[in-house]
């Protein structure tokens, strides 16, 4: 199950190494306009959903307590400070290998089971359809953030995915 899903997710966390390729710890905490999400609270951001993904799968957290109390759905970013980015980079990468390795062990009982996390319910009834959206979208609109931030920063484009 989710074998499409894993596969886009994969790309799309290839398309991450390249939006942070040439970042540094003082890039993290950034805004160069107000609302935009700073990289660290973005990374941070993208590290605990995947994180409640594997919860969600039984899969035991791997992050801090801490990490999921700032970097949560409902946290609002500021400007650090922030891990360093080689720490965030290192768990992303430990997360997103493992969420979709368990995402592909779930069943189709599992994944018609409703899911824990209110705020998206309505839209997103199923566990399948919120690790869909973990694995896809939730992804991608972060990773359109930080290509944004990285614009507005005043970076050059990261070489696209296509």
């Amino acid at each position: 199950m989710f074998e499409r899903e894993c596969a886009l997710y994969a790309f799309l966390r290839e398309y991450a190494q390249r939006l942070t390729g040439d970042l540094s710890d003082s890039d993290l905490g950034r805004q160069p306009a107000p609302g935009i999400n700073p990289p660290g609270w973005i990374l941070g951001h993208l590290v605990v959903a995947a994180d409640y993904g594997l919860q969600l799968l039984g899969v035991a957290k791997v992050c801090p307590d801490a990490w999921h109390a700032r970097f949560k759905p409902t946290s609002v970013p500021d400007s650090g400070p922030y891990p360093p980015l080689a720490e965030l980079l290192a768990k992303y990468d430990e997360v997103h290998a493992a969420l979709p390795a368990a995402a592909l062990r779930a069943t189709s009982e599992w994944a018609g089971n409703p899911h824990p996390f209110e705020p998206l319910r309505e839209a997103l009834p199923t566990q399948g359809m919120l690790m869909a959206h973990l694995l896809t979208t939730h992804e991608a609109i972060h990773l359109g953030q930080l290509s944004a931030w990285r614009r507005a920063a005043g970076l050059p484009a990261a070489p696209r995915p296509l």
